[in-house]
């Protein structure tokens, strides 16, 4: 009888006494012993993955759900968090391709680069909020935080997976209870964690928790092909990577985590089917090679990707080995986190810095080699972090900061795992001092978690802290915040921060621009077009700045100098809404109706979401008696946003000048529901219940508007 073969009989009859077992299989009494606790131990963990209902079972299962919801409770703040001026108007607030779900808009983001990127399912997810919410920031973090709950559930099964693995394949004698206390402290770093609230509280990072959500998905299904050989699982595997694909190009490294996983602690190899493990991720390198062809191509047409020159091959190498250490040192003490970690280009590759940085990670790679027989984990931990690290690792510089919180998404999860195994393993033994343990990394991730959403607020508070831990290093920084300050009405405010832009960037073209624009809003008039002219003479094709200095020369009453920056505006950017609008202006002072309808008529249509476009082209509209014009324009409103009442205002409104008052009473009552606060809109219904000769009605809602309008003074 073979050992698997005894190993069967013993689980099959496992109610019969050992003395009887070791009789019958002629293994002695410990062999039989230690049979029997490997057999109960398999049997509980294998209660997490399915559908019983054993008190073991439900302990695994309160064990998985508690780091979630300790994630949620900690992530509750950040659904407050309102939009940051950090790409969330490009990405979100302005970027019409995701107010609609039809087919042209949906071929958009599956054939198009956007903004260095190409992640249609990213796009997708942004397009589904907006259908739910609108631009209501709130429907953007839940659905945030809901992946990352889920990503941190994902996670705990993974680490369960992979150490219970580690545990049959012999590399150490542990029990149950230290794989499960080992993945519930993983799961509490995962969740918990400081350096995720970028990827969760900032609305733009989408990419990053939904590429992680697919790909943490794949990782598990993965884990179940390779134990079980069903195939249909590995085709499950490949979707869910493509998915991943589809949401962040930073997945392309997962084969080759699975090739590490193979290695340990599956030990596929060495098994004579390594022709096998080899063929079978053919589809997942062909596909990873595509993706990776197709990410820089997206960032160097925005010209994201820094060049040589700018940026030197060998001071990207020496980064490289800095963004290592640097993104472990914040895992383990994550203090002075920061939005952008901006680089600072030195001479001197040789800093203290950097020769440290290498050294380490030799060192670490020693140590890794000489244990790869004893501890195997070790070595395959440090090339996970390693190869998922590398897409973001500085040698293809993308911006200018030498890592990002959000890199850490994916990075995290070896580490994260080594350091939950190896302090459940000097604490296991000890039960008070695992709850110890728990309850203290609970609390300062917790804290420090809480903290750190409080900086994605709004854009004030991002970037006061960005210069908080890095004052006068950034330019960048600077100019945003005073952005943001202008933004808030604060303009006092924001003249120093811009003033600080420029003295560490005195040829930064929207540092030179903001502040034409701040001391436009202070009437310094002169000064204003000193600094729009500052910054043409810097780059001559920034349309933004010509727009800006037109409208400086418009308020001064100067019309053809006005209109002719407009027209350079326009010429240089077809896209320029403001110019086309601006320009729209002139003509109407001018008394050209026509060309000022063709004007706003083509900023609308650039950007047909935007209420002031909507309601320049509509004024248009009336004034040339072109009411049915502006029914259609109202209507196609509605359909881009069916949650904005101002649509069903002024259809309302529309419908009542041309005399169909059945129409307006149904836009103007969908109005109220939206908006019953608003006196405008009962006051309006009350004028067309009179004209239908409903007394009662048009009475009963011009006393509703006269009540929300309250006393007047």
């Amino acid at each position: 009888m073979s050992f698997k073969a005894k190993k069967d009989f013993i689980s099959q009859n496992q109610t019969l006494p050992a003395e009887e077992l070791a009789s019958k299989t002629g293994l002695n009494l410990r062999q039989v012993q230690k049979l029997l606790e490997k057999i109960k131990d398999e049997k509980q963990i294998a209660g997490i993955f399915n559908n019983g209902v054993g008190e073991k079972t439900r302990v695994h299962w309160v064990v998985a759900l508690t780091p979630v919801l300790l994630t949620l409770l900690v992530y509750l703040p950040s659904l407050s968090n309102g939009f940051v001026n950090w790409d969330d108007p490009d990405n979100i607030v302005n970027n019409i391709r995701i107010r609609s779900l039809d087919f042209s808009s949906l071929k958009w983001m599956f054939i198009s680069f956007f903004r260095g990127f190409w992640f249609p399912l990213n796009l997708l997810s942004l397009a589904l909020d907006y259908r739910i919410g609108g631009l209501d920031p709130r429907i953007y973090h839940v659905h945030s935080l809901v992946l990352h709950c889920v990503n941190t559930f994902l996670f705990y099964h993974i680490c369960v997976r992979v150490l219970e693995l580690g545990r049959k394949s012999g590399n150490w004698q542990k029990s149950t209870n230290w794989v499960m206390n080992s993945s519930f402290l993983a799961a509490l770093f995962f969740g918990l964690h400081p350096l995720h609230v970028e990827t969760v509280s900032w609305a733009t990072d989408r990419k990053d928790v939904l590429c992680g959500f697919y790909y943490l998905a794949a990782l598990l299904v993965y884990l179940d092909y390779a134990s079980s050989g069903k195939k249909w699982k590995l085709y499950c595997c490949f979707c869910l990577f493509v998915f991943a694909l589809m949401s962040k190009p930073m997945a392309v490294t997962l084969p080759l985590v699975f090739i590490l996983l193979d290695v340990w602690p599956l030990k596929r190899f060495g098994r004579d089917i390594e022709k096998k493990i080899v063929l079978e991720k053919v589809p997942f390198f062909l596909a990873a090679g595509l993706v990776g062809l197709l990410a820089p191509l997206a960032e160097s047409q925005i010209g994201a990707m820094l060049t040589m020159q700018e940026l030197p091959f060998v001071y990207r190498v020496a980064n490289t080995f800095n963004s290592i250490f640097f993104q472990f040192g914040k895992m383990i003490l994550p203090l002075n986190l920061s939005t952008l970690y901006p680089i600072t280009i030195n001479v001197n590759v040789f800093t203290v810095e950097n020769i440290v940085s290498f050294i380490m990670f030799v060192l670490v790679t020693w140590i890794c080699f000489s244990y790869r027989h004893k501890w195997p984990f070790l070595g395959i931990g440090w090339l996970a972090f390693l190869i998922t690290l590398a897409p973001v690792s500085g040698l293809f510089q993308t911006g200018g900061q030498i890592t990002a919180d959000r890199y850490t998404y994916l990075t995290c999860l070896a580490p994260f795992l080594l350091m939950a195994s190896g302090i459940v393993a000097l604490v296991s033994n000890r039960k008070w001092m695992m709850v110890l343990v728990s309850t203290v990394i609970t609390f300062l991730l917790g804290w420090a978690a809480i903290i750190q959403t409080q900086t994605w607020k709004d854009s004030i508070a991002l970037w006061e802290n960005v210069v908080k831990v890095y004052p006068g290093v950034s330019y960048v920084a600077y100019s945003n915040l005073a952005l943001a300050y202008e933004t808030a009405g604060r303009i006092d405010d924001a003249l120093s921060p811009i003033d600080q832009a420029l003295a560490i960037n005195p040829k930064s073209v929207h540092s030179h621009e903001e502040k034409g624009v701040l001391l436009f809003h202070k009437g310094l008039v002169n000064e204003a077009i000193q600094e729009f002219q500052n910054t043409i003479a810097l780059d001559p094709k920034q349309a933004s700045a010509h727009v800006n200095l037109g409208k400086v020369y418009l308020q001064t009453g100067k019309l053809d100098n006005a209109k002719t920056e407009f027209e350079i505006a326009i010429s240089l950017d077809p896209g320029s809404v403001e110019g086309f609008d601006s320009l729209a202006g002139i003509y109407m002072q001018q008394g050209h109706a026509d060309q000022a309808l063709d004007a706003v008529n083509t900023a609308y249509n650039l950007e047909p979401s935007n209420m002031k476009y909507v309601l320049d082209l509509a004024a248009i509209y009336q004034k040339l008696d072109k009411i049915d014009d502006s029914i259609e324009l109202f209507k196609r409103g509605i359909d881009l946003n069916p949650r904005e009442s101002f649509y069903y205002l002024d259809l309302g409104i529309a419908y009542y000048l041309k005399g169909m008052y059945p129409d307006a009473v149904e836009m103007l009552k969908k109005a109220s529901d939206l908006q019953p606060q608003n006196p405008d809109i009962f006051r309006k219904l009350g004028s067309v219940y009179s004209k239908l000769g409903q007394t009662e009605l048009a009475n009963e809602n011009i006393q509703k508007a006269t009540a929300l309008e309250g006393p007047r003074h």
